[in-house]
Parts: structure tokens; sequence; C-alpha cells
């Protein structure tokens, strides 16, 4: 599934997507409120982007079928690390879920 046309897209040339360095555009610069974060490394990049992203106030998503990870068992560990409490640094759920949540609103 590819963005929409009008969806702004960042992509990240770092370890995490959020005050990455070479970053052209900032979140907070977008008016932006939430993040879906989706990509590789579940355990490295994800979870980087997505905490710093939540410290900085912002309400993430993590489509746990748009990620992934070399190791299975470190994705499903990681996945459980991000939403503990609740979904403490971010909401993870699969993608056709979060479709469904964004079409009924």
């Amino acid at each position: 599934m590819k963005p929409l046309e009008d969806n702004i897209v960042i992509e990240k040339t770092w370890t995490r997507g959020i005050l990455c360095p070479r970053s052209t555009a900032h979140p907070e610069e977008l008016g932006f409120r939430y993040l879906i974060t989706t990509g590789v490394i579940t355990e490295v990049c994800v979870n980087l982007t997505v905490r710093q992203a939540r410290y900085r106030g912002y309400e993430c998503v993590v489509p746990a079928d748009c990620v992934a990870s070399y190791l299975t068992e470190f994705h499903k560990i990681v996945l459980g690390i991000i939403k503990t409490g609740g979904g403490l640094f971010s909401r993870v759920d699969t993608s056709e879920s979060f479709i469904k949540a964004i079409l009924v609103k």
C-alpha cells in the first residue's frame, strides 16, 4: 500500500526518524500530532523512533504487520515493550484495524 498523494512522508536517514540530523522536515514543523511508524529492524529503528516521538508528546501507532526484524523473537518482544502499559509508547495493532479506524472518522 502506498501513501495517498496528500500524505506527508518523512524518510529517515538515521536509526531514529525524529530529530534526524539529515531529515528535511521535522514533525513539529508540520503540525503533526500523530505518528504512524513503519519500517525494518523493530528493535532498533522503529523502537527508537517511537520512543523519541512519544517523549515529545506525539500519539504513536505501529502497525505490527508493517514492521519487521531479522529476528522474530526480538520483533515480538519489542512490540510488547512498545505497547506496555496500555500503549505507553505506542498503540500496536494491524494495518487493517488502523485503516478501519481512520475510515470511521
